[in-house]
């Protein structure tokens, strides 16, 4: 889990389980340390379970400074990707095995400008491919069927007839 919390250091904490319980979080990669670059927001573990992806989100009102970035089972940075978004939230992989995250879009300037991507890897490179806009996405998932579920915040402020956050839901884009 992310722990950011301490600006210099933007760790990721990690519980160990015993008896089927967490244990205590304690601060594991110091990932700012590695990146030079703040908020680790979104995480996840490769399908074959031999790394651990992390979007740093980078400054809130700088855009286009996210990592994609990769450490291995010992807390090692072992790849860092400028990933061409403003603010990764989520991050997922779909039964395809294509990687998708969301991107806040958080500077004042481009708020209205949050997104859906598919993370195309190429060589050193994070090609960014827009599926879908969406109003200040935080956080995905495919469930067993390949629909995905994204949560998003929205213009967080709540009136009668709209509400602060939705589910979007998004069948068939995992085939």
């Amino acid at each position: 889990m992310n722990s950011n919390g301490d600006d210099t250091k933007g760790w990721i904490a990690a519980s160990k389980i015993a008896g089927g319980k967490p244990g205590v979080l304690t601060p594991t990669i110091a990932t700012k340390e590695a990146t030079h670059v703040n908020a680790p927001a979104a995480i996840m573990v490769s399908p074959d379970k031999s790394l651990l992806l992390v979007g740093q989100m980078g400054e809130l009102n700088v855009p286009g400074d996210s990592l994609l970035t990769m450490y291995d089972k010992g807390g090692n940075l072992v790849k860092s990707y400028n990933a061409n978004l403003d603010n990764i939230t989520g991050l997922t992989y779909g039964r395809n095995s294509k990687l998708y995250a969301t991107d806040f879009a958080w500077a004042e300037d481009i708020k209205s400008q949050g997104r859906l991507f598919e993370l195309v890897i190429e060589g050193d490179e994070v090609k960014p491919r827009k599926i879908i806009g969406l109003d200040r996405p935080t956080a995905l998932a495919f469930d067993i069927t390949g629909t995905l579920y994204i949560t998003v915040f929205g213009s967080g402020k709540y009136t009668d007839d709209q509400p602060a956050g939705a589910l979007v839901v998004i069948k068939n884009l995992d085939l």
